[in-house]
């Protein structure tokens, strides 16, 4: 059964539903929170109860929910923090690699100024609760193994722009995810549960496609590269389509992409069915049809 066939009015108000506890969990402990014993404060745009904070302090909630519901276990105080602050090392290398050619090519990059300051951060709060040995040499292994690979993979994907190439970039960023629960994983047992690898895989390969339904739009004003905008320009008359909504302003949803674009509609949901088949954790596979069907209707 395909991904997109379970997305009934009563299945999305299951979905609804089985999402309310969440919330208001993720409202009492917050994922992004200030971090006292560190002296750290939450930034501006990560606070507050906006639609958009909320749903991404619920999904990384989320994510450590996944992560119980796979090793059957419960988390140490602090695992929160520590997802934070790991996650948030992430996103400015991607920043970096996305935004300054010249700085990530550089074999220092992990001494950048902001990434060092966010990387210090995480070591300290380590330094106070455990783990920081261990998972600093986790963090050393992996990026030693994969950054020449996928800088490599980068600078070929920005030069065709084409499908293929941004395809087998993506297969290489997703670790990201299951690096990041490893990371989870350090900080809890002292070392890497095998069985949280695939579940985090699949889950951040079908969370990059949603992600770039999402930002399509950004990333085609930027150039920024971007799977479903590569599948785009393979149909220059579905191409078109899009880009007139978005010139027009106007929302892209499910109902646009199965009618509109049936050609790039079938050919990403196939690739989302593909991966989300292999998951086998059923709050993984809650967690990926929710950010599925927020991708569809960005």
């Amino acid at each position: 059964m395909s991904i997109v066939s379970k997305f009934t009015t009563y299945y999305k108000l299951w979905m609804a539903i089985k999402f309310i506890p969440y919330v208001f969990k993720c409202l009492r402990s917050p994922v992004f929170s200030n971090i006292p014993e560190i002296n750290y404060v939450l930034p501006k745009e990560k606070r507050g109860n906006s639609l958009k904070v909320i749903f991404l302090n619920v999904l990384h909630g989320m994510l450590l929910e996944c992560y119980k519901d796979i090793t059957g276990e419960n988390l140490k105080r602090g695992s929160e923090h520590v997802l934070y602050l790991f996650m948030d090392i992430i996103k400015e290398l991607d920043d970096c690699i996305d935004g300054d050619q010249n700085e990530y090519s550089k074999k220092g990059i992990l001494y950048n100024p902001t990434i060092k300051e966010k990387r210090d951060n995480l070591k300290k709060f380590l330094e106070l609760n455990g783990g920081k040995d261990n998972v600093f040499s986790f963090i050393k292994d992996m990026f030693e193994q994969n950054y020449s690979t996928y800088i490599q993979q980068h600078d070929i994907a920005t030069e065709a722009q084409s499908f293929e190439e941004i395809k087998k970039l993506i297969e290489i960023d997703i670790k990201w995810l299951s690096y990041t629960m490893s990371v989870i994983s350090i900080y809890n047992s002292g070392k890497v549960k095998k069985e949280i690898i695939n579940d985090f895989d699949m889950i951040g390969f079908v969370g990059k496609i949603s992600d770039d339904l999402v930002d399509l739009k950004h990333d085609i004003r930027n150039n920024r590269l971007n799977i479903i905008h590569s599948i785009l320009k393979l149909n220059a008359k579905e191409y078109k389509k899009v880009l007139k909504l978005h010139d027009e302003n106007k929302k892209i949803g499910i109902k646009f992409w199965k009618e509109e674009c049936p050609v790039t509609f079938s050919t990403f949901i196939e690739m989302i069915d593909s991966y989300y088949r292999k998951i086998d954790s059923d709050l993984a596979k809650y967690l990926v049809e929710m950010v599925v069907y927020r991708g569809l209707n960005s």
